[in-house]
Formats: structure tokens, C-alpha cells, sequence
């Protein structure tokens, strides 16, 4: 069971009791006002239950995060290229497409990273909205695969968390 299972499961059983005693104290406080005790109080918003985005830290650790992987994947491509010189030279043709195979996939890689700084510049509040169903990713899961724009059941397991 992945992590993101869990803690989906335990957010909905609390959100579930949280709207069940809401509904309680909203029945209580009906009978209340219906005997003319007092008047209705503001509604409130619970800050646990309605999330507003992603922290100006946490939006400057991702974008360290993300910094960090490029300059990971960029230093991969030139050590393929260093290999793919010398697989050349010694005339290694299979060793030479797979170190072109490879230098392909960090370039792919480094393109999701970019679009994901690019997002994050551009609207960093929202950065962590699902693409798919519209749902908040949680910050555990940016904080590991920060280049995603799905939810964890919604990703393509064959992807780079695209």
C-alpha cells in the first residue's frame, strides 16, 4: 500500500467525522435559535479541512528540488556523451544506442522538470492541483516526484510522474 493510500483513506474517515459533528452541532445550534436563545454565529471555515495551496517555503523547497534534479540530469547527459565518444572510437555500436537511448530519457526528464518550473513560476498556488481530477497532490508526494501533475492513483506507472 503506498503512502498517499493510507493518508487518503485516514483524510476522508476524518473529513466524514468532521462533517458528521458539523451536522450535529448545526442541528443543536437550529433548536437553539428556533427557542430564540441566540442568534446564528458566522459560519466558519475549518483551515484543517480547506486547504489554500502550497506554503511560499514549500514553493521555494520545490523549486530548489526541481533545481537540484536538472542539474542532476544535465550532468548525466555528459557523461553519456563522454561514453557515447568513446563507444564510438572502439567501434561498440549496441554499447553507443544505449547511451543514446539514455541520453534521449534525460532529455525527456529534463523537459518535465522544466515545464514544472515553468508552472511553478507562472502560478505556484496552484501547482499542486491535479490535472486529472482537480484534487490537491499532497506535499509529500511533490516533495518526491516534484515534476508530477497527477495524484498518485491517477499517474501513468510508466511515465516520469507525468
Amino acid at each position: 500500500m503506498s503512502p498517499d493510500a493510507s493518508s487518503t483513506n485516514w483524510t476522508e474517515e476524518t473529513t466524514q467525522r468532521r462533517t458528521t459533528r458539523r451536522a450535529r452541532r448545526s442541528k443543536s445550534l437550529e433548536k437553539t435559535i428556533r427557542n430564540g436563545a441566540m442568534e446564528a454565529p458566522p459560519p466558519q471555515q475549518e483551515e484543517s479541512v480547506v486547504r489554500r495551496g502550497l506554503t511560499d517555503a514549500q514553493i521555494r523547497r520545490l523549486q530548489h528540488r526541481l533545481l537540484e534534479e536538472r542539474e542532476k540530469a544535465v550532468r548525466a547527459i555528459w557523461v553519456k556523451r563522454g561514453d557515447m565518444e568513446d563507444h564510438r572510437a572502439r567501434g561498440e555500436l549496441d554499447e553507443l544506442e544505449w547511451d543514446i537511448r539514455m541520453a534521449e530519457r534525460q532529455t525527456e526528464f529534463i523537459v518535465l522538470i522544466e515545464n514544472a518550473l515553468k508552472r511553478l513560476r507562472e502560478s505556484p498556488h496552484s501547482f499542486d492541483i491535479s490535472e486529472a481530477s482537480g484534487a490537491r497532490i499532497p506535499f509529500e508526494r511533490l516533495e518526491l516526484v516534484p515534476w508530477t501533475r497527477r495524484l498518485t492513483e491517477e499517474a501513468d506507472p510508466f511515465s516520469f510522474g507525468k
